[in-house]
C-alpha cells in the first residue's frame, strides 16, 4: 500500500452543481478498476450547492471539499487544492470535464522518460477537438496568444489554457507556493514558472469537447486578464528568484537529456554550406558598419560585467574576433584570452588580426581541451540561438567556469519577437537575399535554433542569473518590443541533479 495516493487530482469548480457528482464519479469509475490509489480534492467557490453535492459522495471515494461563497478565482481555487494534496502526482481536471480522465494514459508516461510538467494541449500532435468553441471565443484565443508569448516567453506552449495539467509533487508544491494569479492566467504563470526554474514540461495533445459553457466575461474578464499578464511579466522577479526547494525534482538536460535535443535537420547542400559560410562571414563584417548601435551593445556589455583582475577569457562562437575591439587586455590577459570559432574561414580572419590570442577552430557542444574550472571569464555573444545541441555546451561551460569568481556572459537575441522580426526583415535577411540570390528562411531556419526560454532553461540548472539588460528599451524588460537581452550569470557551486539534490561540480 502507498502511503500516499498515487494521484491527486484537484477540481476547481464554479456553481457547477449540475456535473460535478457525474465528473467525480466518472474520475472514480476509470481509477478504481485500474488499481490506482488516488484522492479528489474539490475547490469549489460560489452558492449554487456544489460543495454539498461534493461532499456528499465522500461514502463513496476518497474527496475533499473546499471552497467559499463568494468567487475567488479559478487559480486560488487550483492553488489551495494542489497545496492541499498527498499524491505522487498532482493534477488538477475541470469539473465541466471537457477533458475526459481516460486522457491521463497519454500523461504518465512521460513522467517515466524524466518530465516533471505534463500538461494536456488542444494544439500539440495528436489533439482531437471534437467540438470547438465558438468563432468570437476561437478569435480570442488567437489574439490572447499573439499578446502572450511576446509578453511573457512562453513560445514552446502551443495551449496554455487546457485544463488538464499534472506535476510531480515536489515541483507542485514548488510551483504552487510561489504561484500569485488568482484568475485565468495562472496557467501561464505556472508553465512560466516552471520554464524559468529549469523543470522539464512535456505538452501532449488531447481528446477535448467544448460544452458551450464560459464563466469569462468577454471585456471584464479579458481586461483582468490582460492586467494578469503584465503582473506576470513585470511582477515575477521576486516570486522566480525564490529557491527550489531540496526534494523537488530538476532536470539537468546534460545528465537526462531532453527528448527534443539535439536538434536536427535535413543536411545543406554543397552550395547552401558555401552560401552558409560566406554570409556568415560577411554579415560579422557588415554589421558593425551597418548597424553600429546594436553592434557596440552587444559587445560593451560583457566588457562592462567582467570580473574585476579576471585572467583567463573564453570566447565561443567569436566570429572573425570583432569582440576583442572593445577589450583593454593586458599582456597576461591578452596572451590568457582563447577564441573558439567553428568554422574555419573565420577562425583564419582571427589569427590574421589578433595573432597573439589563442584562436582554436572547434565545436563548443563538445568536450574542449581545459581543465576544470580554467576560465574566470565565459563570452557568448549571439551564440547560444545558433546551437542544435545546446544543454551539452551549457554542461561543458559550466565545467570550464571558475565556481568561486567565474562569470558567464551572454548576449541573445529576442528571437521570435515582434520587434526582432521586423528588423531582422529590413536589416540581415535583405542582406542576405541580395548577395546569395536565395530564400532566407533555409537558412536562417537552421541557425537561429533555439529562442530566449529555451536558453535560459537549459542554463538553470548550471547557472544563476545575476544581471540582466534589455536593448534598446532598457526600462522595458519585455522580449516583444526589444532585440537582444544581455545577461551575466553566476555558475552554481554545484549543479542541480534530476532529484533536487546537487550534483557534483
Amino acid at each position: 500500500m502507498h502511503a500516499c495516493p498515487q494521484l491527486s487530482l484537484v477540481i476547481p469548480a464554479y456553481n457547477e452543481v449540475a456535473t460535478i457528482q457525474r465528473t467525480l464519479r466518472a474520475i472514480r469509475d476509470y481509477l478504481v478498476p485500474r488499481g490506482v490509489t488516488f484522492e479528489l480534492i474539490v475547490s469549489a467557490d460560489g452558492t449554487d450547492g456544489t460543495r454539498e453535492a461534493a461532499a456528499a459522495l465522500v461514502s463513496e471515494m476518497p474527496v475533499k471539499v473546499m471552497g467559499e461563497p463568494q468567487r475567488r478565482g479559478k487559480g486560488r481555487g487550483v492553488r489551495e487544492g494542489v497545496l492541499a494534496a498527498t499524491g505522487d502526482i498532482v493534477g488538477f481536471l475541470d469539473a465541466d470535464y471537457k477533458v475526459a480522465i481516460d486522457e491521463i494514459e497519454k500523461v504518465t508516461p512521460w513522467f517515466d522518460q524524466g518530465f516533471d510538467v505534463v500538461i494536456g494541449s488542444r494544439g500539440a500532435a495528436g489533439a482531437d477537438v471534437r467540438k470547438h468553441q465558438a468563432w468570437y471565443r476561437r478569435i480570442g484565443s488567437k489574439g490572447f496568444a499573439l499578446v502572450m508569448r511576446p509578453l511573457v516567453g512562453l513560445y514552446g506552449i502551443k495551449d496554455t489554457q487546457c485544463g488538464f495539467k499534472f506535476f510531480r509533487a515536489g515541483v507542485a508544491r514548488d510551483l504552487f507556493t510561489r504561484q500569485r494569479i488568482d484568475g485565468y492566467m495562472f496557467d501561464v504563470e505556472v508553465l512560466s514558472l516552471a520554464l524559468r526554474g529549469g523543470y522539464k514540461v512535456k505538452e501532449v495533445g488531447v481528446r477535448w469537447q467544448d460544452d458551450g459553457d464560459t464563466r469569462l466575461k468577454l471585456v471584464s474578464g479579458n481586461w483582468q486578464n490582460l492586467k494578469d499578464l503584465f503582473r506576470i511579466r513585470f511582477g515575477r522577479r521576486a516570486a522566480a528568484a525564490v529557491p527550489v526547494p531540496r526534494a523537488c525534482p530538476i532536470s539537468v538536460e546534460g545528465a537526462t537529456m531532453s527528448s527534443k535535443w539535439p536538434k536536427t535537420f535535413p543536411p545543406l547542400t554543397a552550395e547552401q554550406q558555401r552560401i552558409s559560410d560566406d554570409f556568415m562571414k560577411h554579415w560579422h563584417e557588415v554589421l558593425p558598419n551597418k548597424f553600429g548601435v546594436i553592434d557596440r551593445f552587444n559587445h560593451a556589455y560583457p566588457v562592462r560585467h567582467a570580473p574585476a583582475a579576471f585572467r583567463h577569457t573564453l570566447e565561443i562562437g567569436a566570429g572573425i574576433g570583432e569582440h576583442l575591439k572593445y577589450e583593454t587586455l593586458t599582456p597576461e590577459q591578452e596572451a590568457a584570452y582563447h577564441a573558439l570559432e567553428l568554422r574555419e574561414n573565420m577562425s583564419a580572419a582571427i589569427r590574421a588580426r589578433f595573432p597573439r590570442i589563442q584562436t582554436v577552430t572547434g565545436d563548443c557542444q563538445a568536450r574542449l581541451p581545459h581543465p576544470d574550472g580554467h576560465f574566470d571569464r565565459i563570452l557568448a555573444i549571439h551564440v547560444l540561438e545558433h546551437l542544435p545541441n545546446l544543454p551539452e555546451t551549457a554542461r561543458e561551460m559550466y565545467r570550464l567556469c571558475d565556481k568561486a569568481r567565474g562569470v558567464f556572459s551572454i548576449v541573445i537575441p529576442c528571437e521570435g519577437s515582434l520587434a526582432y522580426t521586423m528588423a531582422r526583415r529590413i536589416s540581415a535577411q535583405r542582406i542576405f537575399e541580395k548577395r546569395s540570390k536565395q530564400p532566407y528562411k533555409w537558412f536562417i531556419e537552421r541557425e537561429h535554433v533555439n529562442r530566449p526560454h529555451e536558453i535560459l532553461h537549459e542554463l538553470a540548472p548550471y547557472f544563476t542569473v545575476t544581471h540582466r539588460r534589455f536593448f534598446p528599451f532598457r526600462f522595458v524588460p519585455a522580449t516583444w518590443c526589444n532585440l537582444v537581452i544581455g545577461l551575466t550569470l553566476k555558475p552554481r557551486e554545484r549543479a542541480l541533479n534530476a532529484v533536487g539534490t546537487r550534483a557534483a561540480a
